[in-house]
């Protein structure tokens, strides 16, 4: 079974872009299955990994490209 890994990504940080890509390649490498968060899946031209947080959940590890408020912030959606 190949392990899932999880993006989440904060879209009002402009590094977030090349972040993400470079990351996703690094990834793909490993051959995981990648899931990110819907929104910057589909701004980031990433459809095929689009998925919500709730799939989110489910991944054996989780990226979170942004800053502290976005990791709480989703922490605490994740909680509920």
């Amino acid at each position: 079974m190949k392990p899932v890994t999880c993006i989440y990504c904060n879209p009002d940080k402009p590094e977030v872009g090349p972040v993400l890509h470079r990351l996703v390649e690094i990834l793909k490498t490993y051959d995981a299955e990648i899931y990110i968060d819907k929104k910057a899946a589909l701004e980031q031209g990433y459809a095929e990994y689009a998925r919500s947080e709730e799939d989110l959940c489910k991944g054996d590890v989780l990226f979170v490209l942004g800053g502290d408020g976005t990791i709480i912030g989703l922490a605490r959606r994740m909680a509920d």
